[in-house]
């Protein structure tokens, strides 16, 4: 029997996304634990709203039994040019994968990325992005992501 349900998010799921977008920064190191980050949860929980309001954020969560969100995920629906490899006009950014630490290794992240793969695939994208920690990189690639080397960022 399966423990957890997959299925997409609404803006009432805002509180548990903007808690897990924020305990996966507070994992990575990039929020110390006594910085209570209120001002990146209000713009998290803004983006959040807004792109599923207007469809530039496609989002997923993974609810136990008792209905409490195990997980989350999150893909940015990203307009391109075409491209020899890519011949679609859009593309997904998964900018989020969290996973509650109890529920971590049950299934849970394996079954949102196949939820995000999916709607990739029923909205024709022509590629789907991310970044992945280490404890990740497994997952993603028995799932078919390739790990590429050529990405660069410059902070405005």
């Amino acid at each position: 029997m399966t423990e957890f349900a997959i299925r997409p998010a609404t803006a009432g799921d805002a509180d548990a996304f903007v808690a897990h977008r924020i305990a996966l920064y507070r994992e990575a190191g990039d929020i110390p634990p006594d910085d209570p980050a209120d001002s990146l949860a209000f713009a998290i929980r803004k983006a959040f709203v807004d792109g599923i309001a207007n469809g530039s954020c496609l989002a997923w969560v993974a609810t136990s039994g008792q209905g409490d969100v195990a997980g989350s995920a999150a893909m940015q629906v990203v307009p391109r040019l075409p491209s020899p490899l890519n011949r679609s006009s859009l593309e997904g950014y998964v900018a989020q994968l969290f996973i509650l630490p109890g529920w971590r290794r049950r299934g849970v992240g394996s079954a949102l990325m196949k939820a995000v793969i999916a709607a990739a695939r029923h909205r024709y994208f022509g590629r789907i992005r991310l970044h992945s920690s280490r404890e990740g990189l497994g997952m993603y690639q028995r799932l078919g992501f390739k790990i590429r080397t050529n990405d660069m960022e410059l902070f405005i």
